[in-house]
């Protein structure tokens, strides 16, 4: 399979197969956990650090400078004022703990990604993917 140029390899189909017993939505949802994809995508993205443990987390926002976009599998949208930068290892740890989505996720493995946090005037464009080609543009307003 290959996205944005990149092949994934052995281990991601390995991953995959791993995961079969699982539904199909998790067996989905896995193959695009940052571990999948972080690394290969790594130069085109924003600076990430996936942390394990909240004792973490302060040493992380330092290493994105300053100001960070908290995410699990899924973002913290469903907290108010979650999507916006968090400076403070309080303010992330208040948005896990608060917010449902990260709570799912966290119970079903995930692990806790802080990104680099960039602010954004406008737009934002999603591509999506079907058998190895993008396929649609869509346009998310800020």
């Amino acid at each position: 399979m290959s996205i944005f140029g990149l092949t994934f390899d052995h281990d991601l189909r390995k991953s995959f197969l791993q995961h079969l017993s699982l539904s199909s939505l998790t067996v989905y949802e896995r193959l695009f956990d940052i571990e999948h994809w972080h690394q290969k995508l790594s130069a085109v993205t924003y600076k990430t650090v996936v942390i394990e443990e909240k004792s973490q987390i302060a040493d992380a926002i330092r290493m994105l400078g300053g100001r960070v976009f908290v995410k699990a599998r899924r973002s913290d949208k469903d907290v108010p004022g979650g999507l916006s930068a968090k400076r403070t290892e309080n303010e992330v740890i208040e948005v896990i703990e608060k917010s449902s989505r990260i709570q799912e996720d966290l119970k079903c493995g995930a692990k806790i990604v802080l990104r680099e946090y960039v602010e954004q005037e406008g737009i934002e464009f999603r591509g999506f993917i079907c058998q190895s080609r993008l396929t649609c543009v869509s346009l998310q307003p800020n």
